[in-house]
C-alpha cells in the first residue's frame, strides 16, 4: 500500500520512525511508505506548547525538532505532495492556494469544473481550519498519550458532571489502550513485512545457487538416472555415480601413487645396501692397514751403542804372559 492518490484533506495517524534536524520521518499506520514532515509544516503552537513542558536543550546545536520529538511518537498528518518516489507530509490544515500544491491533483477536486462544488469545498476547508487545533496533531508523546496544555484546572463541578467526567475518562482510557495495541500490531506487521521481503530475497538467492548446482551436474556428465542430491554435495558421492573418464583418471593416479611409493621403498633399500657395503669395505681397509703395520721394520731412533771393551786391569796379566 502507498499514499499516492490520497486526498490532501484526509488526516491519518503516523508513527515517527526517525527524527532529523529538518523534520520528522513518519510512516502512516497501515502503510509501507515513509514520508517527511518538514519542520516548516509542524504547527508552531504545538512547538511552543512542548517547549513549556521540557527543559531547554543542553546542546545549543540541537534543533527544536530533535529536542521535542522522539522515535515512536504518534502524530496526525496528511499528504502534502507525492510523486510516487518522494512523499511530503504536513501537520498543518489544507489550503487550496498553497504554491507547492499546484502539481498535486487532489482526488475529487477540479477548480475548472463545477463552480458550485468548488465553492462548497472552499467553505468546508474554512470550517475545518476553524476547528483545527495544533495540539490535536500530537497523539502519543514520549511513551504516553499526549495531554493538551489547554486542558487547565477546571472549576468544581456538580455530581452529574463528575459522573460524566468519570465515564469520559473510562472511555478515553479504553481508547488509549486500544490505540496502543493497534500501534503495536501495526509495528509488528511492518516488521513482518520487512522480514518477509528479506526471506524472499534469500530464497531467490538460494534458488539461483540450486540452479547452478543443476547446471554443474548436467555439465559434468551425470545422467538422468543418477541424481545429485543437494544434501550429498560436499558430504558423499558414490563411486558408481562418477563418469567413466573420472574413474580412469582416478585409477591412473592410484597407479602413479603406487609407483611413487615403490620408488621410495627402493631408494630406502638401496641406501641400506650401500651403507652395509661401505662398512664392509671400511673394515677390509682397516685390516689391511693393521697388516701392513705389522710387516714394516721396526724403527729405533735411539743411538747405536758399541760393544764395551774389557777393562785394562784384566788385560795386564795377559800382556805379561805374552812377553
Amino acid at each position: 500500500m502507498n499514499l499516492v492518490g490520497m486526498p490532501q484533506t484526509r488526516w491519518f495517524q503516523g508513527i515517527v520512525q526517525s527524527v532529523a534536524t529538518f523534520g520528522l520521518f513518519v510512516r502512516p499506520a497501515g502503510y509501507d511508505s515513509i514520508g517527511l514532515v518538514h519542520q516548516s509544516r509542524i504547527p508552531r503552537d504545538l512547538t511552543a506548547a512542548l517547549k513549556k513542558r521540557v527543559p531547554p536543550a543542553a546542546n545549543g546545536n540541537t534543533s527544536d525538532v530533535q529536542h521535542l520529538f522522539r522515535e515512536g511518537d504518534v502524530v496526525k498528518a496528511r499528504v502534502q505532495s507525492s510523486d510516487g518516489k518522494k512523499i511530503e507530509l504536513s501537520m498543518l490544515p489544507f489550503r487550496a492556494n498553497e504554491e507547492d500544491e499546484d502539481d498535486y491533483v487532489v482526488e475529487g477536486r477540479d477548480p475548472e469544473g463545477d463552480e458550485d462544488k468548488f465553492q462548497q469545498d472552499q467553505r468546508d476547508e474554512d470550517e475545518n481550519e476553524e476547528r483545527y487545533d495544533a495540539e490535536d496533531t500530537l497523539l502519543w508523546w514520549r511513551g504516553a498519550p499526549y495531554v493538551k496544555s489547554s486542558a487547565g484546572t477546571e472549576a468544581v463541578m456538580d455530581e452529574e458532571v463528575e459522573v460524566v467526567k468519570e465515564s469520559t475518562d473510562i472511555i478515553e482510557g479504553t481508547w488509549r489502550r486500544m490505540f496502543e495495541v493497534d500501534m503495536r500490531e501495526d509495528a509488528a506487521d511492518f516488521s513482518s513485512k520487512v522480514r518477509d521481503a528479506e526471506m524472499k530475497e534469500l530464497e531467490e538467492e538460494i534458488g539461483e545457487l540450486m540452479g547452478l548446482d543443476d547446471d554443474m551436474s548436467s555439465g559434468i556428465g551425470f545422467g538422468s538416472t543418477t541424481s545429485l542430491s543437494s544434501k550429498k554435495v560436499g558430504q558423499f558421492v558414490s563411486l558408481s555415480s562418477l563418469p567413466a573418464e573420472w574413474k580412469a583418471e582416478m585409477e591412473f593416479f592410484k597407479e602413479l601413487e603406487k609407483a611413487e611409493g615403490d620408488r621410495k621403498i627402493g631408494l630406502k633399500a638401496g641406501k641400506a645396501s650401500e651403507q652395509s657395503e661401505f662398512e664392509s669395505l671400511l673394515r677390509e681397509v682397516e685390516v689391511e692397514i693393521d697388516a701392513s703395520n705389522a710387516r714394516a721394520p721396526r724403527r729405533d731412533d735411539a743411538p747405536v751403542v758399541e760393544e764395551a771393551q774389557a777393562p785394562p786391569a784384566q788385560a795386564a796379566p795377559a800382556e805379561a804372559a805374552a812377553q
